[in-house]
């Protein structure tokens, strides 16, 4: 079966257990191109889940995915929590700092996260003046708070151009403040 030519992705039949307890049962939608979601539900709904199926990070659930050639082409852009966490460990495990003069290994630094080897251009510089994330573009991952490490991975998944961008809990963690203005910014991509 084919998508239409509006058609970004279609769940069918999809159900996933988790631990013998169903956290996903016999979900059927479709994800039409310009179209914006918000699922919401307490903690253990299975929102991430579906979110891991949706990105191909799943591969123990029942049913099928049929994906759009724009998703096969330009992919799918996860941005969560977890994804901070495993980053921050990647970092800590490649710590050399014991064999530096200096004894400090930055490690991956914001900037290198969000160009991911590519050129910088104008873009960058423009999300990280409005997000205001000039002065802690250089700084290691390790050495960021929560909010600005949501903000360097929006950043980056925004500039791979994704032809679908899925956010997990983009507020958790984040204070007031930081909350209010992740809106705004979710806002203008909307």
């Amino acid at each position: 079966k084919n998508l239409d030519h509006n058609g970004l992705l279609e769940l069918e039949d999809v159900s996933q257990v988790y631990r013998a307890q169903p956290a996903l049962k016999s979900i059927n939608w479709t994800i039409q191109k310009g179209q914006q979601w918000a699922l919401l539900g307490p903690n253990g709904a299975g929102k991430t889940s579906l979110a891991r199926i949706i990105c191909d990070r799943e591969a123990h659930f029942s049913g099928s995915v049929l994906r759009a050639a724009a998703l096969e082409q330009q992919g799918v852009a996860y941005v969560c929590f977890e994804e901070a966490r495993a980053l921050c460990e990647r970092d800590r495990k490649l710590d050399d700092s014991e064999f530096r003069p200096t004894a400090n290994d930055p490690g991956t630094s914001v900037r290198e996260l969000i160009l991911a080897g590519s050129a910088s251009d104008n873009r960058l510089d423009a999300w990280a003046e409005r997000l205001r994330m000039a002065h802690f573009l250089d700084r290691g991952l390790r050495y960021i708070s929560t909010g600005e490490m949501r903000k360097a991975l929006l950043v980056s998944a925004i500039l791979r151009d994704p032809a679908l961008l899925v956010l997990d809990s983009p507020l958790d963690g984040l204070d007031s403040t930081s909350q209010a203005e992740m809106r705004l910014v979710m806002d203008e991509l909307l």
